[in-house]
């Protein structure tokens, strides 16, 4: 027969939101509790995967305002952002056949697609009503000139309405600020699809478009390991990048972004069997609100 797997987990989803107080633009950080449940159907072949995915989960939200960012005017009204009890069922599909080897720098040949839809209802023991659906696809070139470097392209969009999630249900920046010693202790990787060049979370809405793109290489590899201890140094690669994109409320209205820079990726292994990749990039954002930026986090390639 076919074979289906089935999951039961616990979750802690923390996530930026748009926040407003008259003509004051804040962020806002509304986390996510719950427990989920779901099933997957996976059939691979010898140079494809595809996967089909149902879930349900109880998830409760809560959000912490800016209170110490918020100048306080009497006349002002602010954005309500809703917290309460979402019950959430979730279909998913994946198709890739993305190739990578020892050396690759993430995949380096062939594609990926990927799609989503969630919907919240009371009938499934919500507080909320809505539906989000999204979906991405991601294209991997071989350079002949040199080997293992690589052009990946990746864009994605999505949609949504309703209360559920909330009106920015989609959110577009670059990478969130995380201390090296909590990513490392919390395990807190991020993932490598963002708008750099601007702050994090800097634009929400219902809808969103992202493209992005990355010419990477290898540059040394080390695999060395001092004795004993916890930490095994595997490689230094990098990146060039062009990010476009942008979260709106009215199709009409978006305004579009894009930013540049590079990035130097060091893959290493802690504490005998965790796979951590680094970054330490420089970001410039080419638009209004874009920002110059240095910075150095956990991230996965797309």
């Amino acid at each position: 027969g076919q074979r289906f797997d089935t999951s039961v987990t616990a979750f802690r989803n923390i996530a930026p939101r748009p926040f407003q107080v008259g003509s004051q633009k804040l962020t806002a950080i509304q986390e996510a509790v719950g427990l989920a449940t779901g099933i997957r159907y996976s059939k691979s072949r010898l140079y494809d995967t595809q996967s089909f995915a149902a879930s349900y989960s109880l998830q409760s939200f809560g959000t912490k305002l800016p209170t110490s960012d918020i100048r306080y005017d009497p006349y002002e009204t602010p954005t309500r952002l809703r917290n309460g009890l979402a019950g959430v069922a979730a279909l998913a599909y994946s198709y890739t056949n993305a190739e990578r080897y020892l050396q690759s720098v993430g995949p380096e040949r062939g594609q990926s697609f990927q799609a989503n839809l969630s919907f919240a209802t009371p009938a499934l023991g919500s507080e909320f009503s809505g539906v989000t659906a999204n979906a991405s696809v991601a294209q991997y070139f071989t350079t002949p000139w040199l080997s293992h470097h690589s052009l990946a392209l990746r864009f994605g969009a999505g949609t949504s309405g309703g209360s559920y999630p909330g009106k920015s249900a989609y959110f577009v920046g670059g990478f969130v600020d995380t201390p090296v010693v909590d990513s490392i202790a919390q395990t807190l990787v991020q993932g490598g699809i963002v708008l750099r060049g601007y702050p994090a979370g800097f634009q929400g809405g219902q809808h969103f478009t992202l493209a992005n793109a990355e010419y990477r290489f290898p540059i040394v590899n080390f695999d060395r390991g001092s004795s004993t201890l916890p930490i095994f140094w595997n490689r230094l690669t990098g990146a060039v990048f062009f990010d476009y994109g942008a979260a709106f409320d009215v199709f009409g209205e978006a305004k579009y972004k894009s930013g540049t820079g590079g990035e130097l990726w060091l893959e290493t292994f802690l504490g005998y069997g965790l796979s951590m990749t680094f970054r330490l990039g420089y970001a410039r954002g080419l638009a209004s609100e874009g920002i110059d930026k240095i910075y150095f986090v956990a991230a996965v390639p797309y």
